[in-house]
C-alpha cells in the first residue's frame, strides 16, 4: 500500500489548543464567579492497545476506580481488540478486566474502526477536546501503536506511561511517568521528555484492591500426590515456574529444584 499525504493542518498547533483551553477556562471562571457554576472535570485521554488480558491492564484497570469525577473525565481509546467470550469464560474464569475499565470510566472509545489510520484516529480524539493525553504503549507492544498519533499532536499535553520505560526519542511526548531508580534525574538530559516521578514505583498497581487475587503465603505445602490437581493459593513453587512449560507450573522435579 502507500502513505498517505500528511494534510496540511495536521499536526495540530500546541499554541493554538492551549490558547482555547486558556479562553475556556476564563470563561467558565466567570461563570462560577456569577452564578456558582462548579468548574468542568480536565478531560484526561488514555490510549493503548492493551485494554485486554493483558498483564498491564491486569495491574492497572483499578486504576480508574480512583479518579474523582468532579476533577477528571476519563475517556480511554482502545486500540486493540477485547478478548474471546469462551477466553473470558474459562481461561479467566469469567473475570474480563476490560469490562472492568468500561464500567468504570466516562467515555469507553473503541476505535478500531481506525486501525493504520492515525490521521482520523487524531483527529477523533482531537474532536474530544481532551487537555491531556497519556500513551500506554510506547514501542513495546507488536502490531498497532501509538507513536503515529501522537505524532499528530491530538492534545496539547502528552504523556508516556506504563510499558515503554525509555524516552521516545519524540519531540512530541511532552512527559514521562517514572520514579527515580528507572529514571535516575542524573539521566534526564538523555530523555526528550520531562520526567513525572511518582513517589514510590512507576507502574500503577491495583491488584491488592482485587478480591480475586489471593495473598501471597510463605509457606510450602506439597502435593498430596504426583497425580493431585493443581490449587492456586496454597504457597507452592510451582506457582512462581512462570517459564514452564506446562502452564500449570512445574513438575514434582522442578519443586524439589526450588
Amino acid at each position: 500500500g502507500t502513505i498517505a499525504d500528511r494534510p496540511a493542518d495536521l499536526p495540530y498547533s500546541v499554541a493554538d489548543m492551549r490558547e482555547a483551553f486558556l479562553e475556556q477556562h476564563r470563561r467558565h471562571l466567570l461563570r462560577r464567579e456569577r452564578d456558582g457554576t462548579p468548574l468542568p472535570p480536565i478531560k484526561v485521554g488514555f490510549v493503548s492497545s492493551g485494554f485486554n488480558s493483558k498483564a498491564v491492564l491486569y495491574l492497572s484497570h483499578d486504576l480508574f476506580r480512583f479518579f474523582d469525577p468532579e476533577l477528571v473525565e476519563i475517556h480511554v481509546f482502545s486500540t486493540g481488540a477485547p478478548d474471546h467470550p469462551q477466553f473470558i469464560r474459562q481461561t479467566m474464569r469469567g473475570v474480563d478486566w476490560r469490562q472492568r475499565v468500561i464500567d468504570t470510566v466516562d467515555y469507553f472509545h473503541d476505535v478500531r474502526e481506525f486501525d493504520g489510520d492515525h490521521i482520523a484516529l487524531a483527529r477523533f480524539i482531537h474532536d474530544k477536546e481532551l487537555q491531556i493525553l497519556i500513551e500506554w504503549d510506547g514501542y513495546a507492544r507488536q502490531g498497532e501503536r501509538a507513536m503515529g498519533l501522537m505524532a499528530l499532536r491530538p492534545c496539547p499535553v502528552q504523556i508516556l506511561h506504563q510499558e515503554f520505560l525509555a524516552t521516545s526519542g519524540a519531540q512530541y511526548v511532552d512527559y514521562i511517568v517514572t520514579d527515580r531508580v528507572v529514571s535516575p534525574v542524573r539521566l534526564e538530559g538523555l530523555y526528550t521528555e520531562k520526567f513525572l516521578y511518582l513517589p514510590h514505583h512507576f507502574f500503577s498497581k491495583g491488584h491488592a484492591v482485587q478480591a480475586e487475587v489471593v495473598p501471597p503465603k510463605m509457606e510450602h505445602v506439597p502435593k498430596e500426590s504426583s497425580s493431585a490437581e493443581f490449587r492456586l493459593g496454597v504457597g507452592r513453587p510451582q506457582e512462581n515456574a512462570c517459564l514452564a512449560s506446562n502452564p500449570l507450573g512445574g513438575n514434582d522435579q522442578d519443586e524439589q529444584a526450588v
